[in-house]
């Protein structure tokens, strides 16, 4: 049975500004190709090498390896197809690009010959299937997966092998929907996969061996959210790779939604799988122009969640000014509270050209070393996007970013707040080996908005897992303030049920 869910009266929360500020990027930009459509882009671990995909005209997609910390180009080449996505091998050592080409589903496999010169051989082009817009997957442990819509609109799925590349066995998943994006979990077990179908957003998981066998498991109820407008399009989904952050079940969902030519950016916030926990109106606070054509992209960035979408609202800004077109971004912790840049309404700018980038097609990832753990130099952020005429290619920060945490980078907190159960569930890591379970201090208040005290909650126990009952508390938006050894913070939990 589906799970049908109306988060927070969608069509009822834009509240349209012209108010909105924006953040001037200071990192260059990097022009690498003419006309481009779509685009995707991943990162070597270790090396920080970009492989930036993207198609052109001619009928090719091209593959370009840019050095992260110069920008020079370090490997290129092309293939005849479109519609690329790109996955790196759980280390620099292999490339994945799934595309679209003469009807069918493609993926051809790169694999690094040297390091100096940086130089990445083609192994093979394989034929998949027959239909379009697919995406790629890969994970740190090396496990893959692809989907695509064939062209009678059945959604697919299959794991798949590297070394060289080898697709198991192909297994169709919907009857009906299209656009579909697909996120593996970074321990195997769990898959994501999104899509649109007949203008609602769907979010199903699967297991992962399952489909590796041939056959299709849901794990969950998928979640099916209703349209506002005039239909879901393009939705993406990134889950966490970096368990130094988080468990592997972490992952989050944008999608546009259209209002009539303008689009309602969204981003769907889940810990655990199908455990929705929170949702956030991306572009709430710019006052946009008709048309604009967000498809926002999201990644993990350690304890932060980074969703980038392309926003056209020089209309706004009277007597009007054609440069007030950009591709933005903002920051959230991972249960979808905004983070950053502050107070929200503060947009950070991508692009430093003033050119129209209402219809850009951006692609954003991050990068850690292998099994994607952090180190104090392995950071590294890159972003591509294009308006309607030239691609764009960049690093956002090269520098290892400070990122927020509890009790000088010895603990972190990580918050399951159970939007749709009685219970919020707070979980701390201890990240520093000298601290025992038995110096952890907890204590827990709960406030309305108006930051009255509604009560002490009570809460079990179990090892560093704290389950607070909030089966009392009315249906709405409270602050939960924790105090961790001391150090007292507060975040925001919506709770939506009394049963």
């Amino acid at each position: 049975m589906k799970k049908n869910l109306t988060l927070l009266a969608f069509c009822g929360l834009f509240a349209a500004s012209a108010s909105a500020q924006i953040i001037q990027s200071v990192n260059p930009d990097t022009p690498i190709w003419g006309v481009t459509e779509n685009t995707g882009i991943a990162i070597a671990p270790f090396y920080h090498w970009n492989a930036v995909v993207y198609d052109d005209p001619a009928g090719d997609y091209w593959i370009q390896w840019r050095d992260a910390a110069t920008s020079a180009l370090l490997d290129i080449d092309n293939q005849p197809g479109a519609n690329p996505d790109v996955a790196y091998y759980a280390n620099a050592d292999a490339v994945v690009v799934a595309y679209e080409n003469g009807g069918g589903i493609w993926v051809d496999d790169y694999y690094l010959a040297t390091v100096t010169p940086v130089n990445y051989n083609l192994n093979m082009n394989n034929g998949v299937a027959g239909g379009l817009n697919p995406n790629i997957d890969m994970n740190s442990l090396g496990d893959g997966v692809l989907t695509w819509q064939d062209w009678g609109g059945t959604i697919w799925m299959c794991a798949f092998q590297i070394g060289p590349f080898a697709a198991g066995l192909l297994v169709p998943v919907a009857a009906v929907g299209s656009m579909p994006d697909v996120a593996l979990m970074d321990n195997s077990k769990e898959l994501v996969l999104t899509y649109e179908q007949a203008g609602q957003l769907v979010i199903e998981t699967y297991d992962y061996a399952v489909l590796q066998g041939g056959g299709a498991a849901m794990t969950t109820p998928p979640v099916v959210v209703p349209t506002s407008g005039a239909g879901w399009e393009w939705p993406r989904v990134q889950a966490n790779r970096n368990q130094l952050f988080g468990g592997p079940d972490l992952y989050t969902v944008v999608a546009q939604d259209n209002m009539g030519g303008m689009y309602d950016v969204w981003g769907l916030f889940f810990m655990g799988s199908g455990n929705l926990v929170g949702n956030s109106l991306v572009n709430n606070g710019i006052n946009f122009c008709m048309p604009s054509f967000p498809r926002p992209v999201v990644a993990y960035d350690r304890d932060e969640v980074h969703v980038a979408f392309a926003q056209d609202y020089w209309c706004a800004m009277p007597p009007g000014d054609p440069s007030a077109q950009d591709v933005l971004m903002v920051h959230y912790d991972h249960g979808g509270n905004h983070v950053g840049p502050t107070p929200p309404g503060v947009f950070l700018e991508v692009n430093n050209f003033n050119l129209p980038f209402e219809f850009s097609a951006t692609s954003l990832n991050t990068d850690y070393d292998g099994n994607y753990l952090i180190t104090g130099a392995n950071y590294c952020e890159g972003v591509a996007f294009n308006d309607p005429g030239d691609l764009f290619w960049k690093i956002r920060d090269m520098a290892t970013p400070a990122w927020r945490k509890s009790d000088p980078g010895k603990l972190t907190v990580e918050i399951n707040k159970g939007v749709m159960s009685n219970f919020v569930t707070v979980e701390v890591t201890i990240l520093e080996e000298s601290i025992a379970e038995s110096e952890v201090e907890m204590d827990f208040a709960v406030y309305d908005q108006s930051g009255r005290l509604v009560e002490i909650p009570t809460f079990e126990q179990d090892g560093m897992v704290y389950r607070i009952d909030v089966t009392n508390l009315e249906q709405g938006i409270y602050l939960l303030q924790y105090t961790l050894n001391g150090e007292t913070r507060a975040e925001r939990i919506p709770h939506f049920t009394n049963q």
